[in-house]
């Protein structure tokens, strides 16, 4: 049976694995929870001034869920996501960005299931939902007391138009 785990708007996780490398590195970690408990809350990011056109990614969140019993995340899975989000001008070009990783219970990582992967779709400079249907590109065997570590970003490459704010964007958490 699949587990559908939620982005909440507070929290403190229980491990504090390494972030992935980013353009733009994030600072906020969260805990992954099975209830949608939370208020709902925009996260802003907005590491770049004005017209910054260097292509990379921006972190935006870690989440981290467990910890969870012994078993095997096989390459070829399937997983999904929803989230909420908007870039701050129609110049960032910005698409939605996933990462998904097992770490032990020190927070040491134990290998990668998801590589960074975009949604694919630019992201409006209104609050939409993204949706996106993947699959793992590894194959973890995860130990008793491991943690599933979900990194939520924006990658893209702006563009010149006169006040473009470069990889900054915004996500929604919380609720359900």
């Amino acid at each position: 049976m699949a587990t559908r785990l939620h982005f909440p708007s507070g929290g403190t996780a229980a491990v504090s694995p390494a972030f992935q490398s980013y353009t733009h590195a994030p600072s906020t970690r969260r805990p992954a929870v099975l209830t949608d408990a939370t208020a709902l809350t925009n996260l802003a990011v907005a590491p770049d001034g004005a017209d910054h056109l260097v292509a990379g990614d921006v972190g935006v969140a870690q989440f981290v869920y467990g910890p969870i019993a012994k078993q095997t995340f096989s390459s070829g899975a399937a997983f999904k996501y929803a989230v909420q989000c908007l870039e701050a001008n129609a110049g960032n070009n910005l698409q939605a960005q996933i990462f998904i990783a097992i770490v032990d219970g020190a927070g040491t990582a134990r290998g990668t299931i998801r590589s960074k992967v975009a949604e694919g779709n630019e992201v409006n400079t209104s609050l939409r939902n993204v949706f996106y249907s993947g699959t793992l590109d590894n194959t973890v065997n995860a130990e008793d007391g491991d943690y599933v570590v979900i990194e939520l970003s924006f990658t893209g490459t702006p563009t010149a138009a006169g006040g473009t704010q470069g990889h900054n964007g915004t996500m929604r958490f919380g609720g359900n």
